[in-house]
């Protein structure tokens, strides 16, 4: 797979969220978002772009190493960089350092101060999502799974990771555009072979990046799948994208589920 360092380009942002689930044996679901900003005063903040959060650990090791239900939510929510308030603390940097402008000793206690209102705001929120699982769930042998997703999201002129990155797609959308009649439905069928078929080979930049299992989601017609080879060919931008890194820990069987599966349009 391609590497990407930047993940889009010119007038796009992009963003990156990790939620956190656990699910008990009868079906319950308590999840948790970090950053989880919807809505809220530090929306704009996440509507600026470039919020990268990752989750950094193992499922599995884990959910080993968890004793209790509430030591779970805690390795779990401590496994997750946040990558909101990384950036805020990135904006407090720059402006101790003058990066931008002169040294602002007002703006810098505004810095100071939205980082203190944030992590406030955070640590409410992982207090209310541990409080709900360890009121719902008792004892570690009554969680089904645990559920990591880190889902990504772009948008603006350029915020497509696909045409620049993987050249066999791109190859294929071209054979669709330069053919016509049973040629060109050939072509298409290809494309949809292709589009079809999970890779680890599959060039859409830091995303996905350390999965083997990478899909492409599609459910257009004949007319739809020209429009994307067209777009493709053109290196034009859908205007949004969006995809999702999935990983999945039975704990009945310790079974991973793990894939990547980005959203074609």
């Amino acid at each position: 797979m391609k590497i990407r360092t930047d993940f889009v380009t010119n007038s796009s942002s992009s963003s990156f969220v990790v939620e956190l689930s656990i699910c008990d044996k009868t079906g319950n679901v308590y999840s948790l978002k970090i950053p989880d900003v919807e809505g809220g005063e530090f929306s704009c903040y996440l509507g600026d772009g470039a919020c990268e959060s990752e989750f950094r650990g193992s499922i599995k090791s884990i959910a080993k190493r968890a004793k209790s239900v509430a030591e779970l939510c805690e390795l779990l929510t401590n496994a997750v960089s946040d990558g909101l308030l990384k950036d805020l603390e990135d904006d407090l940097e720059n402006v101790r350092d003058g990066v931008d402008a002169e040294p602002d000793e007002e703006r810098q206690a505004e810095c100071e101060e939205t980082i203190r209102k944030y992590e406030k705001q955070r640590a409410s929120q992982q207090k209310a999502f541990q409080d709900a699982v360890t009121e719902g769930i008792k004892e570690r042998s009554d969680i089904a799974r645990i559920e990591v997703k880190r889902v990504y999201s772009a948008w603006g002129e350029y915020a497509d990771l696909v045409a620049d990155h993987d050249d066999k797609l791109g190859e294929l959308a071209k054979a669709v555009m330069e053919s016509d009649g049973v040629e060109k439905q050939a072509a298409r069928q290809a494309m949809l072979d292709y589009i079809r078929t999970s890779s680890a080979d599959r060039g859409v930049g830091g995303f996905g990046f350390g999965y083997e299992d990478i899909r492409y989601i599609w459910e257009g017609d004949d007319a739809a799948l020209d429009q994307l080879a067209e777009r493709l060919c053109s290196g034009r931008g859908p205007g949004d994208v969006a995809g999702r890194e999935f990983q999945s820990l039975d704990m009945k069987t310790k079974k991973l589920e793990k894939y990547a599966e980005f959203e074609l349009r």
